[in-house]
């Protein structure tokens, strides 16, 4: 492992490549090595991503495509979540099962130590995510695993963790849309990476990006790029501790989110954001104070999505205009502001 994230703050994403009915693992291989050529230093799989009776597909995949560039690179992998079958997915995150995913992960990658190791979901009911983590600490000092994280974890769970377990990495959804975080918070302060996916929002909204945000949009046109990428690289810019991964269904689409590291961010493109919510900031303006912006943000984001006036969301008390709270109770800063941002159709597939 060359580096753990950090340098390499764009991971592609293989949920794609195994999950579709219709995969093509020769154009995934390709769409791999269109990445790792343009740039892309980090990668993301799982023993979910996978079809029915294939666990290690999308380990394969990765290993097939990177070649002896694995050791170059930033491979990250999770278990304790496996597909049953074709629409159910199950969790087991007893040691044991844990220890067999790190073992036949080590086997798919082709590698004597894995980069970094998930456990994909917490499932406190059946086997209590301490004893899980706890069992991942003790595979990363006998050297089988190089760091270790969390994925779709509660605050409350990491905060319970602290004092048992260092964790290196959380990976959560996340995109502008949210404007309070408490686990990119706790990232901060704790010193882990924040490894967010669907950075994007989602693929259903995709053509109307321009139109939620027409100052993102002039900025992108000026500079001779996609929405989506400065979209990408405004999620970047909230926190030196955050990461995304994204997905890619041609290797066209992997060359332009490569292009996201090296996207400057200027207090230009933090004020067109800005400019994007001023409708619903002057229509609110009664709501500023310390949660304000916070409010603004997320009270605009509903509107834009449902077609209704910010002020009918706050009257009607479907946005929550009391009460709201910022990442651990801090006000966002300018150029924090975050709102929503829809998925170009290809660029994310994960889970």
């Amino acid at each position: 492992m060359s580096v753990l994230l950090g340098d390499a703050r764009v991971a592609l994403g293989g949920a794609g490549f195994s999950l579709r009915d219709d995969r093509d693992d020769g154009s995934s291989v390709a769409t791999i090595r269109a990445g790792l050529d343009a740039g892309i230093r980090s990668f993301d799989t799982a023993r979910a991503y996978a079809p029915v009776g294939d666990p290690v597909h999308n380990e394969r995949l990765f290993a097939r495509a990177l070649g002896p560039s694995i050791l170059d690179v930033t491979t990250a992998t999770k278990g304790g979540h496996y597909r049953r079958d074709h629409d159910h997915w199950g969790t087991d995150n007893s040691p044991e099962r844990l220890r067999r995913d790190v073992l036949d992960s080590l086997g798919a990658l082709g590698v004597d130590r894995l980069d970094l190791f998930y456990l994909h979901r917490a499932d406190d009911e059946t086997v209590p995510t301490r004893e899980s983590m706890e069992a991942l600490a003790e595979m990363r000092s006998e050297g089988l695993t190089a760091a270790i994280g969390i994925s779709n974890a509660s605050i409350d769970q990491l905060e319970r963790l602290t004092s048992h377990v260092s964790i290196d990495a959380v990976q959560n959804q996340y995109d502008l849309a949210h404007p309070d975080s408490p686990v990119l918070a706790w990232c901060e302060a704790n010193g882990a990476r924040f490894v967010a996916y669907s950075p994007l929002g989602g693929a259903s909204n995709a053509h109307r990006l321009a139109s939620l945000f027409p100052a993102l949009a002039s900025r992108a046109e000026l500079r001779g790029i996609s929405v989506q990428r400065l979209v990408l690289r405004a999620v970047l810019a909230t926190s030196p501790a955050m990461d995304v991964v994204v997905g890619a269904g041609r290797p066209k689409t992997a060359v332009e989110a490569a292009s996201v590291l090296d996207e400057p961010w200027t207090a230009d493109d933090a004020s067109a954001v800005d400019a994007d919510v001023h409708e619903c900031v002057r229509s609110l303006a009664g709501l500023r104070g310390t949660n304000g912006s916070a409010t603004v943000a997320r009270t605009c984001t509903r509107a834009r999505r449902s077609e209704q006036s910010p002020e009918t969301l706050a009257a009607t008390g479907s946005s929550p205009v009391e009460g709201a709270s910022t990442s651990a109770g801090r006000a966002p800063s300018r150029g924090r502001l975050r709102v929503s941002v829809p998925d170009q159709r290809d660029i994310l597939i994960s889970l």
